[in-house]
């Protein structure tokens, strides 16, 4: 990563995160032996099916020993791809066999507006308008673009802005050494910028592109935000069609990116 000008997102795991499932309370209720009062807490997380890591296994080990005596999360690890794991879901779902937390998934907005309005997930507002630290913690922003028009909250969201915002790394040796003092500040500039790293021998960017490739679409899309129209176009829910201006830019673009990185 040191001889790299890296360009990846900041999505942070638990950008949505659908919490409890009001239609099964009955049937799978967050658990308590007769012999205990810890609350166990059962969810799912996937296992890296490239590394083999447990993803978040810091996290579940760090709750448990914070929380000792009162709640356990109790994980089942699985070794999916996030495809598969969102499918299971689905799943679950119809057969009332959904986690307490759903986390890291990415699931369409269709489906979370499904889930709403069956009544398939709870409400957090009232948690976290009642806690004046967590509520605090959540960036404002954040927090508006979460809310629904009613007032609740569905998706537990990261603290701040910093973890749920796409974050351009630069390497400032390699910028000095392209004659370059400081990051892009706009498009036209990093294009710019792209050119003279090229030109001293370096690849200039670094892009995640696992999966859906979410790195370079988030930038050849954002890339629209230039333009009042482009805006118009990104904030449309399933365009009709993307044979048009703005479909030929966002292709433009990806193959652009392309052509600085390996």
């Amino acid at each position: 990563m040191k001889n790299k000008f890296l360009l990846i997102p900041m999505l942070i795991a638990l950008g949505l995160c659908l919490v409890g499932c009001e239609k099964t309370q009955t049937e799978i209720p967050l658990t308590k032996t007769e012999n205990s009062k810890v609350v166990e807490i059962p969810i799912t997380f996937i296992v890296d099916p490239v590394t083999g890591r447990k993803n978040n296994k810091d996290l579940v080990e760090a709750f448990n020993k914070k929380y000792k005596g009162q709640y356990e999360v109790k994980v089942t690890w699985i070794m999916e791809t996030e495809e598969e794991h969102r499918n299971n879901l689905k799943r679950e779902n119809v057969i009332d066999k959904l986690p307490a937390v759903i986390t890291d998934i990415r699931l369409l907005p269709s489906y979370y507006e499904m889930m709403v309005k069956e009544k398939r997930i709870e409400n957090l507002a009232p948690y976290i308008n009642k806690d004046k630290e967590w509520k605090e913690a959540i960036d404002k922003d954040i927090l508006r673009r979460t809310t629904e028009k009613d007032g609740s909250i569905y998706l537990s969201t990261p603290g701040t802005s910093a973890f749920s915002m796409v974050g351009i790394f630069w390497n400032k040796e390699l910028f000095k050494e392209a004659g370059l003092s400081g990051p892009p500040k706009t498009w036209k500039e990093f294009w710019q910028d792209c050119d003279a790293i090229n030109e001293k021998g370096i690849i200039p960017l670094a892009l995640h592109t696992d999966g859906t490739g979410w790195a370079p679409m988030l930038l050849s899309t954002a890339m629209l935000g230039e333009s009042e129209d482009g805006v118009k176009f990104m904030e449309t829910l399933f365009p009709k069609s993307y044979k048009n201006q703005w479909g030929n830019e966002i292709a433009s673009n990806l193959s652009r990116l392309f052509k600085y990185s390996t």
